[in-house]
């Protein structure tokens, strides 16, 4: 029940076996790669209902896929969808805004199939605002991590250009830089984020990227102004630095109270595995994406510092996701489950977790590492 064949495959014409995310074990060796492995309990219990329906039932299934194939997978209908992709796709570059395909064109002198409404996802405009929600300027870990990325944002986007909506109760590290809104106070049982949400609409924010712990934001009011936002057509990526349960007093706080809204984001960015599979059972595996942290590269290895033939430090291999995700949400999917190119020294790895056992430093570098997001509500043994 994962990849592509879910385009034709569902309970109505085939017997899907449910799966876990878990780490890959293939020839290519990739550091961090996933995969979905198969659920062995559930494939034995679906090799039993295939055993055990009768003709009749399993005619019915057969029938209804030969029949979706027949009304929406026939050359004429993949044909139409390249052509609307690439209609929507050059409407896009034109005028920043994607318009509707005609269906009126002809393939071999017959009448275009009808295509499925939503099938072709608008193109996103080519420089669209971007927001930022986060920490910022401030002794915080997520603050620390949303500069990273900003900093190493790819060319063409100058992190000045992208609009930073940070927390009021925040004491500053030095002078806010221009583009910095407070307009939030990051109290996970305050209600209160219509300042946030009017100045998200006051600038016209296209793309929203929202970094996402438990105690920023009550979680009933983030899902309502997720899905405000989404009505007014913002695309929304959602970075979950915690996604196991908490408890605050005597109250469970827990992202599947709100899975409804989380399914209006394009991405939802998890860090680990386990995050992966959590999300999964909270419905939202459409939308989960893995994203390790990235690692920054300080001047003692400058001397290691990559040549143009090699991969970028992962900071900037980080921003670039986050910028391709935000400058055409609809490729996020494609980019974001890339294969991590191979580790050429410390901090080249694109995407993947640290493996100190293949890193290239001098004998005499002094590494240090900060564990500060290896706690138990992050969903690690304490």
């Amino acid at each position: 029940a994962h990849g592509g064949q879910l385009g034709f495959c569902d309970h109505n014409t085939a017997w899907l076996v449910d799966f876990r995310y878990a780490r890959a074990r293939t020839h290519f060796d990739l550091h961090g790669s996933v995969w979905a492995e198969p659920d062995s309990d559930d494939l034995a219990r679906q090799m039993r209902a295939v055993f055990e329906t009768t003709p009749e039932a399993s005619a019915g299934r057969v029938h209804a896929a030969r029949e979706r194939i027949r009304q929406n997978f026939t050359w004429a209908h993949t044909a139409q969808r390249i052509q609307q992709a690439l209609e929507h796709t050059f409407s896009s570059s034109r005028s920043g805004l994607a318009r509707e395909s005609p269906h009126a064109e002809t393939f071999a002198g017959k009448p275009a199939p009808t295509v499925a409404p939503g099938s072709i996802k608008a193109a996103a405009p080519a420089n669209p605002r971007i927001g930022w929600i986060s920490t910022y300027n401030s002794v915080c870990g997520i603050a620390e991590y949303s500069r990273y990325l900003l900093q190493h944002w790819p060319a063409g986007v100058a992190p000045t250009d992208i609009r930073i909506y940070a927390n009021r109760d925040a004491e500053p590290k030095g002078a806010d830089p221009e583009n910095l809104r407070r307009v939030w106070t990051s109290k996970h049982l305050d209600t209160d984020l219509d300042a946030l949400e009017q100045a998200l609409i006051d600038d016209a924010i296209e793309v929203l990227v929202i970094q996402f712990n438990f105690g920023f934001f009550e979680l009933h009011a983030l899902a309502g102004m997720i899905e405000r936002l989404h009505a007014r057509g913002v695309r929304i990526a959602l970075a979950l630095h915690s996604t196991a349960d908490v408890m605050h007093d005597d109250t469970r706080l827990s992202l599947r109270d709100i899975a409804p809204a989380l399914a209006r984001c394009e991405r939802l960015y998890a860090h680990g595995i386990d995050d992966l599979n959590r999300l999964k059972d909270f419905g939202l595996a459409a939308q989960a994406t893995r994203l390790p942290h990235g690692v920054s590269v300080g001047a003692a290895l400058a001397a290691n510092s990559p040549t143009p033939t090699e991969p970028p430090p992962v900071g900037a291999a980080l921003a670039a996701k986050y910028s391709a995700s935000c400058q055409n949400p609809s490729r996020a999917s494609s980019l974001l489950h890339a294969a991590p190119p191979r580790r050429s020294g410390l901090g080249r790895e694109d995407l993947s977790e640290p493996s100190p056992a293949k890193a290239v430093m001098d004998a005499n570098t002094t590494l240090l590492a900060s564990f500060g997001f290896l706690l138990p509500h992050k969903g690690l043994a304490e």
